[in-house]
């Protein structure tokens, strides 16, 4: 997923705390271990030296600790989620002058591996947290660490082909545990009750499911 945007492009600042709580959510087959809390601000440098630096524009924990817990053989999809808060009306971030953040996987070696945002279209329309929904279905997603990086674009003006805006760059370090728990787990049955043993093969009456 890539997006090409057109546009005079300046620095941006985040406030960013990195904590190491226990596990604090749960999303289908991906478990969230440690966040880190982001704050977006845009910062925008004039010609003669000057720099205005904006009011958080929105906040939110980023995982930077995830574990993918894999129930089959042939299952290939992670799907993640985690909330954002946007700071201003929905009429500002959603707007022609909107707000869009972008959330860019890279590995330590440099290539970019997998990319999700939020638009202004996409903004909570009832000014409340806004969730992220991250569809990982690539062969990228194996245990290890990777720079996450964390982007907000404040469109300034656009005329519908090119737009000027604010944006800047938050690098976070995001490290992925693969868990395979079919590996060690089998579905079995006798007569009408089925259920799962922590082994690889059935117990002694029960056949598998």
């Amino acid at each position: 997923m890539l997006r090409l945007r057109l546009g005079i492009a300046a620095l941006i600042s985040f406030g960013l705390l990195i904590g190491a709580a226990p596990a604090v959510a749960k999303t289908d087959y991906v478990e969230v271990k440690t966040t880190a809390f982001v704050e977006g601000t845009v910062e925008r440098k004039y010609t003669n030296g000057l720099t205005e630096i904006s009011e958080p524009l929105w906040s939110g924990n980023i995982p930077t600790r995830v574990r993918t817990i894999t129930r089959s053989r042939y299952q290939t999809c992670f799907e993640l989620k985690f909330q954002i808060q946007a700071h201003l009306p929905f009429s500002n971030m959603s707007s022609a002058n909107g707000v869009d953040v972008t959330f860019e996987v890279w590995s330590l070696q440099g290539e970019k591996l997998d990319t999700e945002w939020v638009d202004g279209r996409d903004w909570n329309p009832l000014d409340g947290p806004t969730m992220v929904v991250w569809l990982a279905c690539d062969t990228w997603l194996m245990s290890g660490s990777y720079n996450l990086i964390v982007r907000t674009d404040q469109t300034l003006s656009t005329d519908g082909l090119i737009s000027r805006y604010v944006t800047g760059s938050q690098v976070v370090n995001l490290v992925i545990e693969r868990k395979a728990s079919y590996a060690n787990t089998v579905r079995c049955k006798k007569g009408k009750t089925v259920k799962t043993f922590p082994r690889v093969t059935c117990p002694k009456g029960w056949n598998p499911a």
